[in-house]
């Protein structure tokens, strides 16, 4: 029976299943132990948040207790949904990290703190807040994926509430939502939320095409539903005259921004978005799948250049599917996808589905599906260790997040995954870093290639080395992944380290500083370095830059100051932007 005595006067509507928490007694001593574990957590977080209010005018209480539901939907563990209630705990009240620990145990501490806002430390501007916040959240997830789950649905329900706040700060956590959160639900394979984060952000950023979008869908619904159902009665008759047992044949339809994203495409209308609705076949088995295809082939006229095999070669996040378009009966255009029924779960669930499937599938083969599927979570979180400017490590970690994949071969036949537009050099790099800095000549599909020539997908790609060879400062420009830029900027760091660059300007308190920055030559490294002298109210009394053949720039500055303290602080701050390569203090 629950110890907490409800506040009769707050209006709170407990969930069935919390109610269960609250009053059933298991016999089981496992489930017994979870039950208390996620009991002891509400009512912990209920007592904590007594007297606190959403902008809603709603209890807070009815927040936590919202993304716990989410959490528990998504298949969590106990530990999971207990830090669904805590979440906040640590961020809007007094209790400690170390307090969640002495109460609930390490693993729920872990979750708790890796979603928690470092709100109570002071930055200097909210994008260094920002920043150190996804931080200490990728570092989390590294160590513990479900960490962005419990973000997941925190997310989720703030984003569900969204309009209760002012335009402001909804439009800055709507684009925060589209350029981060649903990117990251997609990288886990969680395409319900990823729809849905980005279908709310969609109303926030641009209500006018929202609604455009939304009376044209409904407009169209009912025919669309005719011509849906006589696809599915076709397809239906077919598939069972060959044999095949089918699960499931439904319509479905895009969801809203990803109709919008269409529509922004070159000359394209309502009208002509083939996928604005489509026919989902589900069957037992791989070979079932490439027969339905087939059969699916036969019946309509398919539509050539759009055929995937996502089964074949599934998507990073571990996506499996038959993707192919045709001409349906009707005339008009037609998506058809074609899985499994283990499929269909995980492309809607992504990791999600596989805390639920755990007990009636190869627990193994699954655990190491997964574990492979989140390789890319290590690789950014240590490609992006290095960046220390806040604002170019948000750009970085959107990008990482965004980038569509191409897949090409080693000559041994081992198939690696890249960022499009990506060259033999990030290849080479992300096999072994000493492979990039030793790369002194490429083939592509057998053939000699430049070494900054854009891959496709179904290349066959040949590093050969040389231990003279050196990596071009050139290649920064030419490559996609932050691992090729990193390792590139850091050889030439290494190679243009000096003294100068550790010392303080101390000892240079006179009006007039002469400083030379030497870095990678790119548009717009000027605007960055002049920027920071700006925000620290610093006057550059001049400017003169000197590039060269091999891809490097030297920035020398004339600087006024008599406030050393404060110059000393924008130097390092410059110095912290990736490419920076050395600073010098020039004394005349």
């Amino acid at each position: 029976m629950s110890s907490v005595m409800l506040n009769s006067s707050i209006d709170l509507t407990i969930p069935e299943w919390l109610q269960k928490c609250l009053t059933e007694s298991p016999a089981d001593d496992r489930r017994q132990s979870e039950i208390a574990l996620i009991r002891h957590a509400f009512e912990f977080a209920y007592q904590l948040h007594q007297g606190q209010y959403r902008k809603s005018g709603e209890a807070y209480i009815c927040h936590p207790m919202a993304v716990a539901g989410l959490l528990r939907d998504f298949g969590g563990s106990a530990a999971m949904i207990a830090a669904g209630f805590l979440h906040d705990v640590v961020e809007d009240t007094d209790v400690t990290c170390d307090e969640i620990e002495y109460h609930f145990g390490a693993e729920v501490r872990r979750l708790v703190e890796g979603v928690t806002k470092l709100s109570k430390l002071d930055f200097k501007s909210k994008t260094e807040n920002q920043a150190e916040n996804f931080r200490r959240m990728f570092l989390a997830m590294a160590q513990d994926i479900r960490v962005i789950v419990v973000k997941l649905a925190d997310r989720l329900h703030n984003m569900r509430t969204l309009q209760h706040l002012r335009e402001e700060k909804r439009r800055r956590i709507a684009l925060e939502t589209r350029e981060i959160f649903a990117p990251l639900a997609n990288r886990l394979g969680m395409w319900r939320v990823k729809s849905e984060l980005e279908d709310l952000a969609f109303k926030y950023l641009e209500p006018d095409a929202y609604e455009q979008v939304l009376q044209y869908v409904a407009q169209k619904q009912a025919n669309r539903q005719q011509r849906l159902s006589k696809s599915t009665e076709i397809v239906l008759t077919r598939l069972q005259q060959a044999g095949i047992q089918c699960l499931e044949v439904s319509g479905r339809s895009k969801h809203l921004y990803s109709i919008y994203q269409k529509m922004l495409l070159p000359h394209k209308e309502f009208h002509e978005i083939y996928d604005l609705a489509g026919l989902r076949i589900i069957v037992r088995t791989h070979e079932e799948c490439y027969r339905a295809l087939a059969v699916v082939h036969d019946i309509f006229r398919p539509i050539p250049g759009h055929f995937r095999d996502y089964i074949g070669l599934p998507k990073p996040n571990g996506y499996q599917s038959l993707h192919t378009a045709v001409v349906s009966s009707t005339g008009k255009l037609l998506e058809v996808q074609i899985r499994t029924l283990e499929m269909d779960y995980l492309a809607d669930y992504g990791i999600t589905a596989f805390w639920r499937l755990v007990h009636s599938l190869d627990t193994n083969r699954l655990h190491q599906q997964k574990l492979n599927e989140f390789a890319w979570l290590n690789e950014l979180v240590a490609c992006n260790e290095e960046i220390r400017d806040a604002s170019e490590y948000m750009q970085s970690i959107k990008n990482d997040l965004t980038m569509e994949e191409v897949y090409v071969f080693t000559p041994k036949g081992d198939l690696i995954s890249l960022p499009t537009k990506s060259t033999p050099v990030d290849f080479a790099y992300k096999i072994h870093t000493n492979l990039g800095n030793r790369l002194a000549k490429v083939k592509i599909n057998g053939e000699d290639a430049n070494e900054i020539t854009m891959l496709t997908t179904g290349d066959t790609v040949e590093i050969q080395t040389d231990s003279n060879a050196e990596p071009k400062l050139g290649w920064v420009k030419a490559v996609a992944t932050n691992k090729a830029k990193n390792a590139i900027r850091r050889w030439h760091k290494n190679k243009y380290a000096s003294e100068s660059k550790s010392k303080l300007l101390n000892s240079y308190i006179v009006p007039v500083v002469n400083l030379s920055f030497v870095c990678v030559d790119r548009i717009g490294i000027l605007k960055d370095v002049i920027e920071k002298f700006y925000r620290y109210q610093i006057n550059v009394q001049g400017v003169h830059v000197e590039t060269n053949t091999n891809g490097i720039a030297k920035i020398n500055l004339c600087i006024e100051t008599n406030d050393a303290e404060k110059l000393n602080e924008c130097v390092k701050e410059i110095s912290r932007i990736s490419d920076i390569l050395d600073f010098r203090v020039v004394e005349l």
